[in-house]
């Protein structure tokens, strides 16, 4: 039975940012949706993890 949850979390896969960096991305970037706050937050991330 987790096929049809596997379709869900695959969708999931961003990592939620912490709600004082939403807030932050909020006041510079009040255009950005929900969904675009987690993509660039996940490109931060990707970009800090490249050692």
């Amino acid at each position: 039975k987790a096929a049809p949850q596997s379709a869900a979390t695959a969708q999931r896969k961003l990592p939620l940012p912490p709600a004082d960096i939403v807030r932050q991305l909020r006041e510079i970037f009040p255009e950005m949706s929900d969904r675009q706050i987690r993509e660039a937050y996940r490109r931060n991330q990707l970009m800090g993890q490249t050692e």
